[in-house]
């Protein structure tokens, strides 16, 4: 690759649906200075996986986030240092990727972390960093009726709650949420949108 650019590659085993992830590295780069990175992250079977992401600048602690990939996806740091991590979210072996790109602009990109949603109650949520939004998705629309998303700061303080079937088209603003409770009887997916 040309100087700053770096890639590889993994093969992930097949997931077994359980909620703990297990992290394979991708890609560990390491520069002599900061720079605008695009960073693409791909499937070559075209599933799912999550990517935990951590970048710094020059010696600082690092930013870290964890993107929900469905089949490619890509966004821009400043960074100095770039670390990706891979677990897979599909039933059946996974080749994964990352390409890194140095000199970019700053152009920023639609990028989303998922939760899964068991539909057994309440489940807590922590807030992802980067996220600015959360929405609730249910395999039935008409059972958003009944499902609810409450909203705590870091002091444990309820914030808000909107019914399900209330939530803005966008998703619900989080502001300074901490943590979430979501409350659902059907299995769906809690949507994180990810400001990178």
């Amino acid at each position: 690759m040309a100087a700053g650019q770096y890639g590889d590659r993994v093969l992930l085993p097949a997931w077994d649906g359980s909620s703990e992830h297990s992290f394979t590295p991708v890609v560990s780069m390491d520069d002599d200075r900061a720079r605008n990175r695009v960073v693409d992250l791909w499937s070559r079977s075209r599933a799912p996986w999550l990517a935990r992401v951590s970048w710094s600048i020059a010696g600082q602690v690092p930013n870290a986030v964890l993107i929900t990939v469905p089949a490619s996806t890509r966004f821009t740091v400043r960074a100095r240092t770039v670390r990706v991590e891979a677990a897979n979210l599909h039933n059946a072996a996974n080749a994964v990727g990352c390409a890194i790109a140095g000199n970019a602009g700053t152009t920023r990109y639609d990028n989303v972390y998922e939760v899964p949603h068991p539909g057994t109650g309440d489940v807590d949520i922590p807030v992802p960093d980067f996220a600015t939004r959360v929405r609730l998705e249910l395999q039935t629309p008409a059972s958003l009726a009944t499902a609810f998303i409450k909203v705590f700061d870091a002091a444990g303080t309820l914030r808000s709650r909107v019914d399900g079937d209330e939530q803005p088209a966008e998703g619900v603003w989080l502001g300074a949420a901490s943590t979430l409770t979501v409350g659902s009887q059907v299995p769906g997916r809690v949507l994180f949108p990810l400001q990178l």
